[in-house]
């Protein structure tokens, strides 16, 4: 599944379409508008050339990876994600969507610009499971509500669970490979208009970022664009996602930065507890 994803596949009826975000879009999250740098590339110098801020550069060496010989659990999943308290004061008055939760493989597959191709990635990288919360702007949730002139109208953490850890680099791998020929095409009933890599450093095992324009036709063919900010970040078996949907272009990098950084701190804790 890619970045602009979770924004529902009901556009037709109009720009309040965009309240389903859970089901197509967290777009700047998986393969199916993408962005996020799988392992292979990131060590092969992608990050170099578009290296992190200055402060990122200086921060501590590279994570190093945090070892569990315990199954992981549904539980643990629930533990990884971040809390509302944790997003910050923006989003305090979001609600959580209904939808959050647990997501088997069949409905992430249903998720994706190419379900079949996604089923078939799911199965060859080993996905167990995952689950995800997502706020969105409260007002949104009204009936014939519209879309705000500015600022967040969602925010999303995810967490994927792989057999190994060698299969989450994978799908990692595959969803940059997956992505980069997504610009112009169609994608969640509009076309993917643009993406943005930006560095991530000492955040997982490996991490990336980036930010997607999705643009949509409303019923009177006025366009709309909707901005997804995210990282996608690997610690061990772990896939984790930290992705804000905007219907401006507010450059948010640095707060969905410090939001990996918590989700990976998370991550990283449930990982090392003992069985």
């Amino acid at each position: 599944m890619r970045i602009g994803e979770r924004l529902s596949s009901s556009q037709s009826s109009g720009p309040k379409e965009g309240t389903e975000l859970r089901k197509k879009s967290i777009a700047l999250r998986q393969r199916e508008v993408l962005f996020f740098i799988p392992i292979i590339l990131f060590a092969a110098g992608l990050s170099a050339a578009c290296g992190g801020t200055e402060e990122e550069e200086a921060a501590s060496p590279a994570a190093q990876p945090v070892e569990t010989a315990r199954e992981i659990s549904g539980a643990d999943l629930q533990q990884m994600v971040l809390r509302q308290a944790d997003l910050g004061s923006a989003y305090a008055s979001f609600t959580l969507d209904e939808e959050s939760g647990f997501v088997s493989k069949d409905q992430r597959a249903e998720m994706a610009f190419n379900p079949a191709d996604e089923k078939r990635d799911l199965d060859r990288f080993g996905y167990v499971n995952s689950y995800a919360e997502s706020y969105s702007e409260p007002t949104l949730t009204e009936p014939n509500a519209s879309l705000p002139a500015e600022g967040p109208i969602s925010i999303d953490t995810e967490v994927l669970l792989f057999d190994e850890a060698d299969q989450a680099g994978g799908y990692l791998a595959d969803d940059l490979a997956d992505s980069k020929g997504d610009v112009g095409a169609a994608a969640s009933g509009g076309r993917v208009e643009s993406f943005e890599e930006f560095g991530v450093v000492s955040i997982g095992d490996e991490a990336w970022g980036g930010r997607l324009v999705l643009v949509v036709s409303d019923e009177s063919g006025e366009e709309i664009r909707f901005h997804f900010t995210g990282i996608e970040l690997q610690r061990g078996q772990m896939v984790g996602f930290v992705v804000i949907l905007l219907v401006d272009d507010e450059n948010v990098a640095d707060e969905v930065i410090s939001l990996a950084r918590k989700l990976d701190e998370r991550i990283k804790a449930v990982l090392a507890e003992e069985a």
